[in-house]
């Protein structure tokens, strides 16, 4: 059952992306990414079970993140891709802020369901505090690197794929392992970091060579 979450939320997070560069334009991709990173933090909160292995939840809405920032700098000017990163820094701000101040609020003594929500958020502290450091730092590296890659001919997409995979380890080890480092232990943050590492790699290979065929398709309205 996992897997198959897993695959379906996969291909409604590319497929968002397909509409909404075939059919609309760059005003809905802002909102798309606000939505995203919403969504990633509030998965960043669990782990699930996918092919025998523990990965974090986050890594799929996070990975659509990046290949929104990457359709941006193939797309358009640097200006944008600027204030795409600003937007979604800002909107995880202000979430993470909002979970923590809602958190420390006195529930009443017969609320279970603020109970149950500070506990959620007060446990998962690091992560809250964290991914959004992660989230600035990868979209910083992203940014310059495919700037770079833009101006690239010659095995552009190979050059792409190895870039990919090394941004992910450096925010596997920024957010993944430090978050769950201090939540869990060093030796279980390294395993779910090296299972999340590997998922992610695949599914940000695939995600680059469907947003490189995406490129080719004829928008409807520009």
């Amino acid at each position: 059952m996992n897997v198959m979450i897993f695959l379906l939320l996969s291909i409604i997070c590319i497929g968002l992306i397909f509409i909404i560069h075939k059919y609309f334009g760059k005003e809905e991709l802002y909102f798309l990414a606000i939505i995203y990173a919403i969504v990633a933090l509030m998965m960043s909160f669990k782990t699930i079970k996918i092919f025998g292995i523990d990965i974090n939840a986050s890594i799929i809405f996070d990975s659509g993140i990046i290949f929104i920032l990457y359709y941006f700098i193939r797309k358009y000017k640097y200006n944008e891709s600027k204030k795409l990163m600003l937007s979604i820094l800002i909107c995880m701000l202000i979430t993470s802020m909002f979970l923590i101040t809602t958190s420390i609020m006195i529930p009443s003594l017969y609320d279970e369901f603020n109970f149950s929500y500070q506990n959620m958020v007060l446990d998962n502290l690091p992560t809250i505090i964290i991914y959004p450091l992660s989230l600035l730092i990868t979209m910083s590296l992203s940014s310059y690197c495919f700037r770079q890659l833009k101006e690239e001919e010659d095995y552009r997409l190979i050059k792409t794929i190895l870039t990919i995979i090394g941004i992910t380890f450096i925010e596997v080890l920024i957010f993944i392992y430090f978050s769950y480092a201090f939540m869990i232990g060093f030796k279980k943050a390294l395993i779910i970091s090296l299972n999340s590492y590997l998922a992610k790699v695949i599914l940000m290979i695939i995600f680059t060579i469907f947003l490189n065929i995406i490129f080719k398709v004829k928008k409807v309205k520009e």
